[in-house]
């Protein structure tokens, strides 16, 4: 017998005959050649230039004893659909792959032994990749990415890295991308399960995918309303690891009609991660998807942002450590060819921002940083809040603010810089760094903030605010560290009515106070335990009714007064001989009789069921002897029956009400004492009701005597009405 190619005899010896020693020598090499390189599928006949079908030769090889099918260089041609088996290793040579013909499935369940940078799986006939293969990494250049973009030519590697998500999907490996600027230009799908990793050798300084060497994807899709990555077939999200790696759009720095999206409407659940990535020139990054179920963003540089890192979505049970999130705001011409500009927030409208924690993160040239409806139980902590026209709006139930440093968060730091676009249609509004409103368990504490206007507003809202607590913040009000100013830091602003309700502006404590401190709701009467504190001090109530803080400074409503003068006719006083009513009507005197009793003097007011009333009056407690009482009784009526009555007790201040159900009238009634001294004298003053629903705000008039009146436009005659200020 002579020795063949096929047999790997050829160099043994010099005879042409074999021998048994020759025989049994070369049989042992070829079970090395076997156990180190397995089955050649060109044994078998495979067809290296890729004309003929290969998947018999391949079929044989697999069928054979040794567990590694060896793949030499080639192209081979899968024609029909076709299994690796999982018991099977393929280990490629350098230059060699399968070509997958259109409409077939070549089903990966092997071990892949194959350099990360080689071309295995052609796939540009239309074929498909799939199954379960046993590695750790798939690498898109597998199915033939080259990662050769340089800004304006090289390789289209869409397909491919959409054929290394599909496959890593199913078996939960990772996608890793070898240095190189990869083009995509199409969206990519993905799979619940999405896993990619990189390498970056540092961060960019701009923002810019060209400046350094490093592993990074760019989107070059020229719709201004594509985006890189959504879930495919009705999938809406999943786990989602991406690693060091960055993420760009080829466009412009900051200009174009763009709306490019990183995310869509893709939820970031059970763990998700991103981890060392870099991120730039989106309009959007996570637009109308969640990031929750402990899900984290730690040591991330997402810069040069549009319009919103997060646009919607349910951000819950998240992590932000240790990032740098830069937003920048862009420009567009609309159809009339007008320049226009749009505003970057970084959370933007969520549904829901809760139990999420904000650690030593960095956030900078934002409109908006928290623009938020509904905010609950979230930490920041050691955060940097740089060139903010707003930083939270607003910040919500059971959530602290400590340590945290707010600078350039004002009006002229911001609008004095023309690379600022967004902040055009905003130079006129009111600056303002924290806004709290309409929630309670709120602590602000040890924080700095350096060249804002005002700090932290607390602003009526649709609930309760209460247990409140601001203390140690403090404000360099110019550009001298010496500059500290403490007392210009909290605002109250009280537009509206909703802060009115049992519980409110319950445990305030605020231990700097603005100048333009506006307003307190009421502290005493119906809803007890009520304590603010401005200043290390509780407000206190005035003999002209006013709440003032420690220094005298008054704060209260400048509310219309049901009540009409005495001299009304809506005051049933049924015996004018013992009545006398001033001039003004806002004094009502009672002389003595000698009569065994006195009828009362009656207003009736009409009401309904829900409304909130508070009332006060300048009336003493006692009558001319200091003796008897000057009496005032509230009845709360069902037509004309008393069903509820309260007595007034002047030293009470304020009494607050509510009207129950079946109420439709409210009787304040006027009674003195039965006596039979002429002389005695009973005294009513400015009798005042106010409606919550009717607060409205109005001039203080201070006359040349000192008594004070309330200057407003009645609503309901749109005519101005003068008062006796209380």
């Amino acid at each position: 017998m002579d020795k063949t190619q096929a047999m790997g005899l050829s160099a043994l010896g010099k005879s042409n005959e074999l021998n048994v020693q020759e025989i049994t020598e070369s049989l042992r090499k070829v079970d090395d050649e076997m156990i180190q390189r397995g089955f050649n599928i060109r044994w078998f006949g495979a067809d290296p230039t890729g004309a003929q079908s290969s998947v018999k030769a391949v079929t044989d090889a697999q069928n054979g004893t040794t567990d590694t099918i060896y793949v030499p260089k080639g192209v081979y041609l899968i024609d029909q659909d076709f299994i690796f088996l999982s018991s099977k290793r393929y280990v490629f040579d350098r230059d060699s792959r399968f070509k997958i013909a259109n409409g077939k499935t070549l089903t990966v369940n092997s071990a892949i032994s194959a350099y990360e940078s080689d071309w295995i799986f052609d796939i540009t006939l239309g074929g498909t990749i799939t199954g379960t293969p046993q590695v750790r990494e798939i690498y898109p250049q597998w199915f033939g990415a080259k990662g050769n973009w340089n800004g304006t030519t090289g390789a289209d590697d869409t397909s491919a890295i959409q054929a290394a998500l599909d496959l890593a999907n199913s078996m939960k490996a990772f996608v890793h991308f070898p240095v190189g600027i990869y083009q995509i230009s199409r969206t990519l799908y993905l799979g619940a399960n999405v896993y990619i990793s990189g390498y970056i050798s540092g961060f960019s300084t701009n923002g810019s995918w060209d400046t350094i060497s490093f592993a990074s994807l760019i989107f070059t899709n020229s719709d201004p309303n594509s985006y890189l990555f959504t879930g495919k077939n009705g999938i809406t999200g999943g786990q989602m690891i991406v690693r060091n790696i960055g993420i760009f759009t080829g466009l412009s720095y900051n200009t174009g009609n763009k709306k490019n999206i990183l995310l869509y409407k893709y939820d970031c659940q059970r763990h998700s991660l991103f981890e060392g990535v870099q991120i730039g020139l989106f309009d959007y990054v996570f637009y109308q998807g969640s990031f929750s179920m402990a899900s984290r963003i730690q040591y991330c540089e997402i810069r040069n942002i549009g319009r919103a890192i997060f646009n919607g979505g349910n951000i819950v049970d998240a992590y932000f450590y240790n990032n740098y999130f830069h937003g920048h705001g862009t420009t567009y011409t609309d159809t009339s060819g007008k320049e226009q500009t749009v505003s970057c927030d970084f959370i933007q409208n969520p549904s829901t921002l809760a139990m999420c924690q904000f650690l030593n993160n960095w956030f900078e040239f934002f409109d908006y940083g928290f623009k938020v409806n509904s905010m609950e139980q979230c930490t920041f902590v050691g955060n940097i809040f740089d060139y903010i026209y707003r930083a939270f709006d607003k910040v919500g139930i059971a959530c602290t603010l400590s340590g945290n440093v707010f600078n350039h968060c004002n009006k002229e730091s911001m609008v004095n810089h023309n690379w600022w676009k967004s902040t055009n249609g905003l130079t006129d509004n009111d600056w303002r760094t924290i806004i709290v409103g309409g929630h309670s368990g709120i602590s602000i504490v040890g924080n700095v903030a350096g060249a804002v206007d005002t700090f932290i507003d607390i602003i009526g809202g649709n609930g309760a605010i209460k247990d409140m607590y601001s203390s140690g913040n403090m404000i360099r009000t110019d550009n001298t560290l010496s500059a500290i100013d403490p007392n210009r830091i909290i605002r109250v602003s009280v537009g509206i009515t909703s802060w009115l309700q049992e519980g409110h502006m319950t445990n305030m404590k605020l231990e700097e106070l603005n100048d333009t401190f506006h307003s307190v709701p009421p502290q005493t009467g119906l809803f007890p335990g009520r304590r603010v504190i401005v200043n290390g001090k509780s407000l206190t109530m005035n003999t002209s009714f006013k709440w003032v803080d420690k220094d005298g400074n008054q704060y209260g409503y400048n509310t219309k007064n049901l009540i009409p003068k005495f001299n009304d006719p809506a005051w049933n006083i049924t015996d004018h001989r013992w009545v006398i009513v001033d001039t003004n009507g806002y004094k009502l005197k009672v002389n003595g009789y000698t009569t065994s009793g006195w009828p009362e003097i009656i207003l009736t007011i009409p009401t309904a069921e829900g409304k909130k009333y508070r009332f006060n009056t300048k009336t003493s407690y006692f009558a001319s002897d200091n003796s008897h009482r000057n009496i005032i009784e509230i009845y709360l009526c069902r037509d004309n029956n008393r069903v509820i009555t309260y007595y007034y007790n002047q030293n009470n201040g304020s009494y607050e009400f509510s009207i129950p159900n079946g109420i439709n009238k409210i009787q304040i009634a006027l009674r003195c004492n039965t006596t039979t001294e002429s002389s005695l004298t009973f005294f009513f003053d400015t009798l005042f009701l106010s409606e919550y629903s009717n607060l409205n705000y109005g001039t203080i008039l201070i006359s040349e005597k000192g008594d004070k009146f309330l200057k407003y436009i009645d609503a309901l005659t749109n005519t101005e009405i003068t008062e006796p200020y209380v």
